[in-house]
């Protein structure tokens, strides 16, 4: 089996007024334990967006069928 690490990603959007808005994505947390990761995930506010996710090493994700993504819109922080 590959070795195996669990990324936290995060989104959020940026509004500075109504007709302009930008989203972001980052990684916040990564390791080898699933449970540490779910834990740092767990202790974020609960208004934060995130989600965990499993990354195969030396694997490209560009071309993987479910690569590590979050979608996010404004409305969704309301």
């Amino acid at each position: 089996m590959k070795e195996r690490i669990y990324v936290v990603m995060h989104a959020s959007v940026n509004k500075t007024n109504e007709s302009n808005k930008n989203g972001v994505v980052d990684i916040l947390f990564a390791s080898k334990d699933f449970e540490k990761a779910r834990a740092y995930k767990e202790n974020l506010a609960p208004y934060e967006v995130a989600a965990i996710y499993p990354v195969d090493l030396d694997k490209s994700l560009n071309l993987a069928p479910e690569k590590p993504a979050l979608s996010i819109d404004w409305t969704d922080l309301q």
